[in-house]
């Protein structure tokens, strides 16, 4: 029982190292196809178009971090026009942000982007036979993601 439990830490390890060299990847591809957007602002997009208007502290929870933190990407967004921002109809004290159609192209010009990269990546170094394995480590993947532990 311990071996095995080695064994599922070294998984586990080997795991976490590929997907973070993955998303290393992803990012550094974003770094060069859109210079001066950052991960966070990303999410903050992500989270606008998935979810609706939102105020600071509800993107700062969403994201995990400071509210303070939201408040210093804000206004980089809305210079480039890529959020708006109102007065928050339910508490005139608060600010609600929405993500604006320019936004929206963006994080689709963003998903387009990386698909694009990781279709090309299988493509030039996966065979058909690995393709298979990749589809089934994908359903692993989904299920690992989906687990309650």
């Amino acid at each position: 029982m311990e071996k095995e439990n080695l064994q599922n830490r070294e998984q586990a390890v080997r795991l976490a190292l590929a997907l973070k060299h993955v998303l290393s990847r992803l990012h550094t591809k974003m770094d060069a196809d859109f210079p001066g957007l950052n991960m966070t602002q990303v999410a903050v997009l992500r989270h606008l178009d998935a979810d609706g208007p939102a105020t600071t502290s509800t993107l700062a929870a969403l994201e995990h971090i400071t509210q303070q933190a939201v408040s210093q990407i804000i206004p980089q967004l809305k210079e480039a026009g890529l959020l708006v921002a109102a007065t928050d109809p339910n508490d005139g004290r608060k600010t609600i942000f929405s993500i604006t159609s320019a936004g929206r192209q963006l994080r689709q010009t963003l998903r387009a982007s990386r698909e694009e990269w990781l279709a090309q990546a299988i493509a030039a170094n996966l065979n058909d036979t690995e393709r298979v394995v990749l589809d089934q480590a994908i359903e692993l993947l989904e299920r690992l993601a989906n687990s309650k532990q």
